[in-house]
């Protein structure tokens, strides 16, 4: 099976691209250190496969509307 065809075939399953289901499983990973560890947010966002910080925090403000330092203190 081609790529493109699991990818259908995935979005037709799951009414969610491939893309943003692994974004949306990244995001809760994050969350999850956030709130069980005392890891800093850089060591998060590359955990979890971001290579930059700002890039995951893009991301992570994009998925929460709420920035990861921010989202630590609440």
């Amino acid at each position: 099976m081609s790529e493109r065809s699991l990818s259908r075939l995935f979005q037709s399953l799951m009414q969610i691209s491939f893309l943003q289901y692994l974004k949306t499983l990244r995001m809760v990973k994050a969350i999850e250190m956030i709130v069980r560890t005392n890891k800093s947010i850089s060591e998060i966002s590359f955990d979890t496969g971001y290579s930059s910080v700002g890039s995951f925090s893009n991301a992570f403000y994009e998925f929460t509307r709420v920035r990861p330092t921010a989202f630590r203190r609440h």
